[in-house]
């Protein structure tokens, strides 16, 4: 069996409503771009912390673009 915590990112949450959704969404989606599950499990963290930082759930969701923006500023070699 293997385990592993992921720390979340350091974000002021306003609505966590859509954060499981926006992880669930970047995990399937990072995984299907070839991405091992540990790195898509990374990266679908920081996807549920940037949509806790909007209102509502899918409005809340980040694009790709702004998600990866985000990652290549704080753990470039995720990527």
């Amino acid at each position: 069996e293997l385990t592993c915590a992921l720390p979340a990112i350091d974000v002021v949450s306003v609505d966590s409503s859509g954060a499981g959704d926006a992880f669930i969404c970047a995990l399937v989606s990072y995984l299907l771009y070839g991405y091992n599950l540990l790195s898509a499990a990374k990266i679908a963290g920081y996807a549920a912390g940037l949509s806790t930082t909007r209102q509502g759930t899918a409005t809340a969701l980040v694009d790709r673009y702004t998600l990866e923006t985000y990652i290549r500023r704080k753990e470039p070699d995720l990527l």
